[in-house]
Formats: structure tokens, C-alpha cells, sequence
């Protein structure tokens, strides 16, 4: 009898969509993989809202992703896309030392000049210490991340629940007392993955939500597939969300 009782609340869907999910933070730490070369991978940010100096207010930085190396220019505001590829053209030209060595060091490595050779030599081997030194940074921070963190996986085809939080997207409040308020919605199904810990959702189509999220927002349906309410709120008469027929 005991048993069945579990197994009867367990399979529940008003409670798999009210009651709080207490397992650890679900979705590993996936660290990027190191390039293989210097300025074949780069960062790029902006920094807004500065001082106006020489009518210029932005900067763009961006940074080289193996060797860490950042250039900073200035922007005007408002920027275009034509005005950031330019801006960023002329940090790859004043960054053409790197650009050389990279392609240099893969096609002649065996140049008949021994200072040319030492050279190269020299600075792949100090490419190799330095990837191996970001590679132990990464392990060391995955290692103390995931001590806090448990591994949750989906395959495609499976139905989930979808975490939401109302009291952040207006568009959702639907009660005034957010502690009676769904936690989860759906069920939707898995239709795609990006990944370990990304996962596309089949929503309704009418649902202005980007239908890809983090494994952490997701949780598996238990029980038969005999309920599916597949609905997402609607708030008085705006089309943020509607419900979904499957």
C-alpha cells in the first residue's frame, strides 16, 4: 500500500507542476575547448556610457581567447556593424605578428634558417605550456562547480516540465500570492538538443518564448502521457501565451 501511495503521488501532475524541485542545480559546468591557435577564437564586448572623449563614448574590446591577449577601441554611439567590422579589421592588421606565427608554425616547422626554426620552435613550445595551464584552470574550476551541481540528461522525444518564474516576466503574474502559483508548466516534448545541457522545446506555436533552455529549467514528466495540458498562462488579453493543443 505504501508503494502505491509513492507511486500515486510521485506520478501526479498537479503535483509535478506545483511542488518545488530539490535536487541539486541540475547541468554540469561545460568549459569551452581551447583553441588551437591564437586569434582563432576572440571575445567581444562592449563598454557604454563613458565619458564623451573626442566625441567618442564606447569602447570595444576584444580579446584573443587562447593567448588573452585584448586590444581596446573606441566607438562612437550609437555603432553599427560596419563601424564594429572595421574596428575589428584593424585589430586583426595590428595583430598580424600573431596571425603569422600561427599559420607559420603549422606549415614551417622545418625551415632550413636555424634561427627562424629555433624561433619557431621556441614559441610553440611555449603555445603548449600555455594550453596546458588553461586546460588545468578549466578542470579545476568544473571539479569545485560541479561539487554542487548534479548531471541531468534528456533524449529527444522525452516530455518535460518547463520551469518559469512569473514574479520576473510581467507577462506571466497571474496571482497576486506567487507562492500559490505554478512552478512548472507543460508538459512539452524534447524536440531537438544543443549539447549536454540545452534543449529545444515543442511550445505553442504562438508562445513568444525562444524554445531552447538550460537543463536546469527542465524537468522529466513521470507517469502515463495521458493528461497533457501542453499550456502556457494567458494574461488578460495579451498574446505572450496561449494555450496549445497536442
Amino acid at each position: 500500500m505504501e508503494k502505491q501511495i509513492r507511486n500515486f503521488i510521485r506520478e501526479c501532475d498537479t503535483c509535478q507542476r506545483f511542488k518545488y524541485d530539490n535536487s541539486a542545480s541540475p547541468g554540469l559546468l561545460q568549459p569551452l575547448p581551447i583553441p588551437e591557435a591564437a586569434l582563432s577564437q576572440v571575445s567581444l564586448d562592449f563598454i557604454e556610457v563613458l565619458p564623451v572623449s573626442q566625441g567618442k563614448s564606447t569602447v570595444l574590446v576584444v580579446v584573443d581567447r587562447l593567448t588573452k591577449y585584448a586590444h581596446f577601441m573606441s566607438l562612437t554611439h550609437p555603432y553599427s556593424a560596419l563601424s564594429v567590422a572595421q574596428a575589428s579589421l584593424i585589430t586583426c592588421l595590428n595583430s598580424m605578428d600573431f596571425l603569422l606565427f600561427s599559420s607559420v608554425t603549422e606549415i614551417r616547422r622545418d625551415s632550413t634558417v636555424h634561427d627562424v626554426n629555433e624561433s619557431l620552435l621556441a614559441r610553440e613550445a611555449m603555445m603548449d605550456v600555455l594550453k596546458f595551464h588553461l586546460g588545468h584552470a578549466q578542470r579545476s574550476m568544473k571539479q569545485q562547480h560541479d561539487k554542487h551541481r548534479s548531471d541531468r540528461r534528456f533524449a529527444i522525444g522525452d516530455w518535460v516540465y518547463l520551469k518559469l518564474q512569473p514574479y520576473r516576466q510581467n507577462t506571466l503574474r497571474d496571482r497576486q500570492f506567487h507562492k500559490l502559483s505554478l512552478r512548472f508548466f507543460g508538459p512539452f516534448k524534447i524536440v531537438d538538443e544543443f549539447g549536454e545541457v540545452a534543449y529545444k522545446l515543442a511550445l505553442p506555436a504562438d508562445a513568444k518564448l525562444h524554445p531552447v533552455f538550460h537543463v536546469s529549467q527542465l524537468k522529466k514528466k513521470v507517469g502515463p502521457l495521458s493528461l497533457l495540458h501542453g499550456t502556457l498562462p494567458v494574461i488578460g488579453n495579451s498574446t505572450f501565451l496561449n494555450q496549445s493543443r497536442f
